[in-house]
């Protein structure tokens, strides 16, 4: 058994990470294409490689964050549904992504076997651009870059200083890196996990867009 977590900012490239793992070898349980709203095709063309059960959860855990709510009263009120969202989702090699775990990944990661984390980091004035998009595309909603960017920056210091801080296998992956050469990132991924990538080197290549940008989704 091995549990893989991506955690990583919103629009940083969790979705494109989380395709590579999935081309991988790893059961990502992602939602299909063909079921996500239009809007979030614009943003994730090729997918957003998200289940739909961890979504929900580490949304409904950090709006309670936001919120005020304490590590230990999240914990007594999501434990449960933490244990039973990963027992209904666990495989021989299996994992999840979500832009909204990290401040919770001690929780999460105390309930999973082996687990693996894989945090993704990109460029934070490209993040934040991105994001605006998002958030004005997806959700209807104009943010500022000034609010973007610190957003964007204060969440990336919390996914680092969270994940250096676990005593699991952990590897940092950009962005950019993936975007410059798709297939030595899928290898050091694969190799991270200790899996197999013979064969795959056709479909990474194919997946990833190295000229697609979300930057000017409308």
């Amino acid at each position: 058994m091995k549990s893989v977590v991506v955690a990583g900012n919103a629009r940083s490239g969790t979705s494109m990470t989380a395709g590579l793992l999935s081309i991988l070898g790893v059961n990502m349980g992602e939602l299909p294409v063909e079921e996500m709203k239009n809007n979030h095709v614009v943003q994730n063309p090729k997918g957003a490689f998200e289940n739909p059960d961890f979504t929900k959860l580490t949304s409904d855990m950090h709006k309670d964050w936001t919120d005020g709510m304490g590590h230990t009263s999240l914990n007594q009120k999501y434990g449960q549904r933490i244990k039973d969202t990963i027992a209904a989702n666990q495989k021989t090699l299996w994992g999840f992504k979500s832009a909204a775990v990290a401040p919770f990944l001690k929780i999460f990661v105390k309930n999973m076997a082996n687990p693996h984390i894989v945090t993704v980091i990109r460029n934070v004035i490209h993040n934040s651009k991105s994001w605006i998009v998002h958030m004005r595309d997806v959700f209807g909603t104009n943010v500022d870059f000034s609010k973007a960017l610190k957003t964007m920056t204060e969440n990336q210091n919390i996914i680092a200083k969270t994940v250096v801080g676990l005593p699991h296998p952990n590897i940092f992956v950009t962005y950019e890196d993936i975007k410059k050469d798709s297939w030595t990132e899928a290898k050091r991924l694969a190799e991270f996990l200790d899996i197999d990538y013979e064969g795959k080197e056709d479909e990474v290549k194919e997946f990833i867009m190295p000229n697609y940008t979300t930057l000017n989704a409308s």
